[in-house]
């Protein structure tokens, strides 16, 4: 077992104190850096395309409750991860805090506490992103060197775009709302868009390691391609776990549109991590984008965002 004294530790009261450590996962191969990743989600399914460092072709295959995507220069712990002799390797985050924290708030429902007894807490840095995520049923395969990423059966065919949607914004504020004691609706005060996903929107997407590109259905079942440019976060996580940290998206103002948080804790905490100048400058213009939808909240930090109608 490593675990560094760099990282953070933390006491967790499971019957017993326990603290979150990092292991690395003892696999057959190391990351590779000369091929950037990319990530294509579709039926639920996350799947991780990359290589190792012998030039082999591996996907990583889940289906998780939360990912998260950062680029690698902005990471706190960057010397844990990147460090020459650490460097390549997946590491596993044992008695994971997030994983601790969703039980404790979803204590009521069984199977989704079940599912998190049955989930690991991964991170796989990247050359360029550190991915982290929890889920069940990770497999790692070796692929065939012939095919590239777009001859996978994963990927639909990319559609081309019709027409550019020109996307209304106006500002939304809503009060928290308590009911016999309990939460209903956190206060929020967030852009909301006129677009409006449908309610079940089938979504696709796929992730270059620079520009998140979504494909979904709106409120009249047409199929429309959304675009993040240059992204530097994103936070996937499944529905049940969203709704329990917070209602803050899920209103009745607010489900299934395109929001934009203005007042975002996650760009605050992007630029106390990051130290140089000239990164720091491009997040005084970055966005915090939101899309609740009715499986998953996709939250992404981007510099700008695009919306067009596909054939």
């Amino acid at each position: 077992m490593f675990t560094t004294n760099y990282h953070q530790q933390y006491e967790i009261n499971l019957n017993q104190n326990q603290e979150e450590k990092l292991e690395i996962v003892n696999t057959d191969f190391e990351i590779g850096y000369e091929i950037p990743e990319e990530i294509v989600f579709r039926d639920r399914c996350f799947n991780i395309f990359f290589f190792d460092k012998n030039g082999n072709h591996k996907k990583l295959e889940c289906y998780p409750t939360k990912v998260k995507t950062i680029p690698a220069k902005y990471i706190k712990d960057y010397a844990i991860y990147y460090r020459p002799d650490k460097i390549g390797h997946i590491w596993e985050v044992k008695n994971s805090k997030f994983i601790y924290d969703m039980k404790q708030r979803l204590d009521d429902d069984e199977a989704m506490v079940d599912n998190l007894n049955n989930s690991k807490h991964y991170i796989l840095p990247f050359k360029d992103n550190l991915i982290e995520i929890v889920a069940v049923n990770t497999k790692i395969k070796t692929l065939d060197n012939s095919k590239t990423f777009n001859d996978s059966l994963l990927y639909r065919s990319i559609k081309s775009p019709r027409e550019q949607k020109i996307i209304n914004w106006s500002l939304f504020k809503g009060l928290e709302v308590v009911f016999e004691g309990h939460n209903i609706q956190d206060a929020i005060e967030v852009k909301t868009s006129d677009f409006e996903t449908c309610t079940t929107p089938l979504e696709e997407f796929i992730f270059n390691g620079n520009d998140l590109i979504i494909y979904l259905d709106d409120k009249n079942e047409i199929r429309h391609k959304i675009t993040f440019k240059n992204c530097k976060k994103i936070e996937f996580t499944n529905v049940d776990c969203a709704r329990c940290l917070t209602n803050y998206y899920y209103g009745s103002e607010t489900y299934r549109h395109i929001l934009e948080d203005e007042k975002s804790d996650i760009i605050q905490k992007l630029k106390e991590y990051v130290k140089n100048p000239s990164e720091l400058e491009k997040l005084q213009h970055v966005k915090h984008f939101a899309l609740p939808l009715q499986d998953n909240l996709i939250e992404i930090v981007a510099e700008d965002i695009s919306v067009e109608r596909v054939n």
